[in-house]
């Protein structure tokens, strides 16, 4: 009778240590995602102001002197980049469909039309030439936007560009830009703001646009 007592209790502890582990990972994971979602909102929030102190910075060189720093716009351009990779980490993880996601993509695609709209008024006024890739794609079509995406990383290889993938018609708040490039096909560039290429492009074809 002790052996079968001293059997079950091996069982029953067995069991209670894997329900601890799998409830310790789940919790470990949900943290995990947790931080991430809000060092990712701080960091949008973040660079949505430094985004805004580009216009206050060419406003401020008409009138007081030349302070066009390229650096300054390299630096939110890499950061821009790297949220988005943070992102597609997170869709990838499931939670793509989350309440925080979406308004966090949302933030980080109004984000990005803020920059691309005042990179082009610094080109202008600092005469900054680096190229830039405006990169449409369709969300529900993971494969093909990856496929594109090597592409246009072959493409600027031995180049300087600034690339921002944007998940086409994703939302309403920027309805507004969607409108003023009305693609057709995906996915779609739009090389130094004055090319657009529709449909899938070949690395070659997308270096013949570039500087």
């Amino acid at each position: 009778m002790t052996k079968k007592f001293y059997t079950k209790s091996r069982k029953t502890l067995l069991v209670t240590l894997l329900l601890v582990s799998f409830i310790m990972g789940y919790m470990s994971g949900w943290l995990t995602s947790e931080q991430t979602i809000s060092d990712l909102e701080l960091e949008i929030e973040s660079l949505n102001l430094d985004i805004r102190s580009v216009n206050q910075r060419v406003q401020f060189s008409k009138y007081f002197g030349d302070i066009c720093e390229p650096e300054h716009i390299d630096f939110i351009g890499r950061r821009i980049y790297e949220t988005g990779i943070e992102l597609d980490r997170l869709e990838r993880r499931g939670l793509e469909d989350t309440n925080d996601y979406i308004i966090l993509k949302q933030r980080h695609n109004v984000n990005q039309v803020l920059f691309y709209t005042e990179l082009k008024k610094f080109k202008e006024e600092c005469e900054y030439d680096k190229n830039i890739i405006l990169f449409f794609f369709d969300g529900s079509e993971g494969e093909e936007a990856r496929a594109q995406g090597e592409e246009i990383s072959i493409a600027i290889e031995e180049r300087d560009v600034i690339v921002l993938p944007m998940d086409y018609g994703y939302t309403n708040y920027i309805s507004y830009f969607y409108d003023y490039h009305s693609i057709n096909e995906l996915p779609a560039l739009v090389i130094n703001y004055d090319t657009t290429l529709e449909g899938f492009s070949e690395a070659d074809v997308i270096e013949t646009y570039l500087k």
